[in-house]
């Protein structure tokens, strides 16, 4: 009998194939062809180059439904699932020193505290994997699918050190495994969690020019450690300005060797290191901004290409809620909002309270520093913006548990979502339409 799994859908593009045969969100795909389907790899080989195919869809009420559907070779369905994977996600089994989940407090929802390290996902998402808990038959699919680019946290070439960093045994054969995906012309983007006194300074010279030898491996992201509040030991340093700067020019160092760009610091390296953000040729095709490589870079050519009115017809205030690391790196671009006639525009920098000031990524930013910050503010803007990765995915909800409508209620304010997390250009097309429908207006 076959196992099949539920893969729940999200969303249904409106007038697709799916939802012509009247599929819905809330529905679980079964299997096709009376297959089943362990993940979207499955699923994306299940569909393409085929013009017949079986759907069976368990619906909301939990009856089955068979649904033949005949369709181009290269015509999609329509559906978004849930999770990239179906079968459940492969659970990390490394205990990192580093690692932020086991930096959390106890209370809030389960979900963050689950550690995922799943190969697929890496190539679905782009989320960073270690390849410590690849099974014989994972590797086989990875040889006969040859997927990729797939996404690999390395932080050390040095096996002893890598056992210790990761806290597991079967931890040191990153470079077996990197040279292994290299036979099979795997492209990888690898990423290194820089860990003062342990995988910095000669260490992470040999890590970097080991990886450098590499054909196969395209770019080297150099992140800083992040370490909150909630710690409890003294076991690791925290990254600082000296650290950031000797960094820089190790990464310097070993592109220079290469030739290019290989190696790319995080945004807040460069920032602590007191750098100018490097232009646009710099990070190539932006391959790691997951990563918070090259955010500001992206944004501040967005804001320097936009055509901004000069004025707006009526008075407007609005503001724009942003880590205040962010803020300070985006200031010349806020600073032309700021000049545009009749807008008073705000920027309000949150200091991040609940994991600890030295935590200064906008996804991290909670809802109680929102609402304490907006409590010390005597005259707030008539609309407010915030970048979608301050709340949890497909909801309104921050990592604290606190709802965005908690907010807009307390303070009798509108929120709006700034979707695309790298760009501001639905906050600029806001600014223009308020002033279109002024225009309009006044003419009326």
């Amino acid at each position: 009998m076959n196992n099949f799994y539920k893969a729940k859908i999200l969303d249904v593009s409106p007038g697709s194939i799916a939802a012509k045969h009247s599929v819905e969100p809330g529905d679980c795909l079964l299997s096709i062809d009376n297959k089943p389907l362990k993940d979207l790899l499955d699923y994306q080989f299940a569909i393409y180059d085929t013009e017949i195919i079986k759907l069976n869809i368990q619906k909301k009420d939990d009856s089955k439904q068979i649904i033949n559907i005949v369709k181009k070779p290269d015509e999609d369905l329509g559906i978004t699932f849930e999770s990239g994977v179906f079968d459940g996600v492969r659970i990390c089994n490394n205990r990192c020193i580093f690692c932020f989940v086991d930096q959390q407090p106890s209370g809030l929802r389960e979900s963050l505290y689950v550690k995922d390290d799943d190969y697929r996902l890496s190539y679905l998402q782009g989320t960073y994997v270690t390849l410590t808990n690849l099974t014989e038959s994972d590797k086989k699919r990875i040889e006969q699918l040859k997927i990729g680019p797939l996404f690999i946290s390395v932080h050390t070439t040095n096996p002893e050190l890598r056992i210790k960093m990761l806290n597991n045994p079967k931890a040191g054969d990153i470079v077996e495994k990197l040279k292994w995906l290299e036979k099979l012309f795997i492209p990888v983007n690898a990423q290194i969690v820089v860990c003062p006194g342990y995988n910095d300074s000669d260490e992470l010279v040999k890590t970097l020019y080991d990886l450098a030898d590499l054909d196969n491996v395209l770019s080297v992201a150099v992140v800083p450690l992040g370490l909150t509040i909630y710690r409890k030991d003294n076991l690791l340093t925290p990254f600082n300005t000296e650290i950031a700067i000797e960094t820089l020019k190790i990464i310097e160092e070993v592109n220079n060797y290469k030739g290019n760009t290989f190696v790319v610091p995080a945004d807040e390296i460069l920032i602590l290191a007191r750098n100018e953000i490097p232009q646009n040729y710099y990070y190539n095709d932006y391959d790691q901004l997951e990563d918070g490589v090259g955010v500001s870079r992206l944004v501040l050519d967005q804001f320097e290409s936009m055509e901004l009115p000069k004025k707006i017809v009526q008075n407007k205030h609005i503001g724009v809620i942003t880590a205040a690391l962010a803020a300070d790196v985006l200031e010349p671009a806020f600073s032309k909002l700021a000049q545009i006639e009749n807008l008073n525009f705000q920027v309000i920098k949150i200091e991040n309270k609940f994991w600890g000031t030295t935590v200064t990524v906008c996804g991290l930013i909670v809802g109680q520093d929102i609402i304490d910050k907006l409590d010390t503010i005597e005259k707030l803007p008539d609309e407010l913006f915030i970048p979608s990765i301050m709340l949890r995915k497909f909801s309104d909800e921050f990592i604290d548990g606190i709802k965005l409508s908690d907010i807009e209620n307390k303070f009798n304010i509108k929120i709006n979502i700034i979707k695309n997390p790298y760009s501001f250009e639905e906050l600029i097309e806001f600014i223009k339409k308020l002033n279109a429908n002024q225009k309009s207006l006044q003419v009326t």
